[in-house]
């Protein structure tokens, strides 16, 4: 789905495993502009354990991996993180 919100526009989908199959544990926030996934993390502190992946030649060069079933969901940032604030 296409969330544009203050922090930024992003794609976010299902993440996918290394053998092409959905990850349903996981979502994959995309955004085309890397500063985008900062202000997002700023905002959600939950999402800042992983990485900013950057992908070339595509069409949301900036990815971050989330994964709903490692606990972050316990963590009241997580918890926050819900479209209607965003």
């Amino acid at each position: 789905m296409w969330v544009f919100t203050r922090y930024g526009f992003y794609s976010i989908a299902c993440a996918s495993r290394k053998d092409g199959s959905l990850d349903h544990q996981s979502l994959m926030i995309r955004a085309r502009c890397k500063a985008h996934l900062g202000s997002l993390q700023k905002r959600f502190p939950a999402l800042v354990g992983g990485k900013i992946l950057e992908l070339e030649n595509r069409d949301y060069r900036y990815r971050h991996r989330w994964s709903v079933g490692s606990g972050n969901h316990r963590d009241p940032s997580a918890r926050s993180l819900n479209l209607k604030e965003v």
